[in-house]
């Protein structure tokens, strides 16, 4: 369900696309977090209901404004330029695992489990060709 707001002086038409009370995100403004083709968007939103993971990564689809929680993580995700979304995700067991997300299909897969007390906070950036990716660590040294 999407709200369509006044059109703005510039011609510009703009769809409010939630009415909820959870805290949203658009994630980083200045990359493109779409799909491929640019039929969806993903943006995150935080629900306290959950004890871990709770950040919620919701597809949207643009025109049908149809949307579905595409998975839920800790935040930090990253994205290819074919909307190959990835995020973090605590196993709950002190363990976090590498999600890869494809918003075109909404279909996810655990493509990395780290070695339990790596703890990765965030992601960087992911190569062109999906062979590299880079994040920020957290140890248990850092906490202290």
């Amino acid at each position: 369900m999407s709200i369509q707001l006044p059109q703005q002086d510039t011609g510009s038409t703009v769809y409010q696309v939630t009415e909820d009370s959870l805290q949203k995100s658009n994630i980083y403004c200045e990359t493109p977090y779409c799909s491929g083709d640019s039929r969806y968007f993903v943006f995150a939103q935080t629900n306290p209901r959950h004890d871990t993971n709770r950040t919620e990564y919701v597809i949207c689809e643009l025109g049908t404004w149809e949307m579905c929680v595409g998975g839920r993580g800790i935040g930090g995700p990253a994205i290819t330029r074919e909307g190959m979304f990835y995020f973090l995700r605590d196993t709950g067991a002190g363990v976090r695992e590498l999600i890869r997300l494809n918003l075109s299909t909404g279909s996810s897969e655990i493509v990395h489990v780290f070695p339990e007390g790596l703890r990765p906070r965030s992601l960087g950036t992911v190569s062109p060709r999906r062979t590299v990716l880079c994040l920020w660590r957290c140890d248990e040294r850092d906490l202290h």
